[in-house]
């Protein structure tokens, strides 16, 4: 689901904008979690999998909005987001297992939902600095 979702980003782009296709994906990571939460199994699978394709959306969306943004230096531009998507991963994924012990997957799940909020407060910070 990962590789189909980025495949179709760029289609998605071009039909709906950059901006509209982010934050439909924030909301499919957000409704994804949201289905994790329930206990039939397929409705977690579902959840997994609305979860996973907004996720390499977005991701698809920032590793080319970054170059495209950059007025110089764009391969350290690219760089400097991969180190931040990695070190923002690796921060997150220990805060999740701190929050796991202490909350089970209610307090992962809600924590996920969280760092959406900030990523579409980063959304709409971006999209002001680019009108």
């Amino acid at each position: 689901l990962g590789s189909l979702s980025s495949a179709i980003t760029g289609n998605l782009i071009l039909r709906f904008g950059r901006s509209t296709v982010i934050r439909a994906s924030i909301a499919a990571m957000v409704a994804g979690t949201l289905l994790t939460l329930n206990k039939p199994i397929p409705l977690i699978i579902s959840g997994v999998a609305v979860f996973t394709c907004g996720f390499f959306t977005i991701h698809s969306i920032a590793s080319g909005w970054v170059s495209k943004r950059a007025d110089s230096y764009r391969a350290q531009a690219s760089s400097l987001y991969l180190f931040s998507y990695y070190l923002g991963s690796s921060i997150s994924g220990t805060a999740g297992g701190l929050f796991w012990v202490e909350f089970a997957w209610t307090g992962v799940a809600s924590m996920i939902c969280i760092l959406m909020l900030f990523a579409f407060a980063c959304t709409e910070k971006l999209n002001r600095s680019n009108a």
